[in-house]
């Protein structure tokens, strides 16, 4: 069953600046295996904004963040010492998971975009229901 969640995007978006600090690859720019580590702080920091941290959900909810799916897609090529930002918003909360979505950019050029989405389990890796606590602290910075 879908909930009203389910259906409707949700548009609370993080925006974090910073600049890649990685070497370029053979090529001289950024390697592609590195953009899921750029994408990762802009994500703590969303998490953080709304006082969470993937710790919290284990060790306060009890609950293990699966990742079910991920999609990277580069649209321009990066390099090192570029000025980024990151834009990061959860998109849609379902009864057991999330969908996470990041754009990078450098100034209003689309660098890469990631969809993710999360699964959250209990110990056993039983798919388990997202507290609505913890639904509400996504959909709310500065928490």
């Amino acid at each position: 069953m879908q909930t009203e969640t389910d259906r409707k995007p949700i548009s609370y978006e993080d925006i974090t600046k910073y600049t890649i600090n990685v070497e370029n690859d053979r090529y001289g720019h950024v390697n592609y295996k590195t953009y899921l580590e750029l994408f990762e702080p802009a994500l703590n920091t969303y998490l953080l904004d709304r006082g969470l941290t993937l710790d919290d959900l284990e060790q306060k909810y009890g609950l293990k963040s699966i990742i079910l799916t991920y999609t990277v897609t580069v649209h321009s090529e990066s390099f090192k010492g570029d000025k980024i930002i990151i834009e990061t918003k959860i998109n849609k909360i379902g009864n057991t998971s999330f969908t996470l979505v990041q754009s990078m950019k450098r100034e209003k050029l689309l660098i890469a975009d990631l969809t993710m989405v999360i699964v959250l389990t209990n110990k056993e890796g039983k798919p388990t229901s997202i507290p609505e606590n913890i639904k509400s602290r996504f959909q709310n910075p500065k928490f």
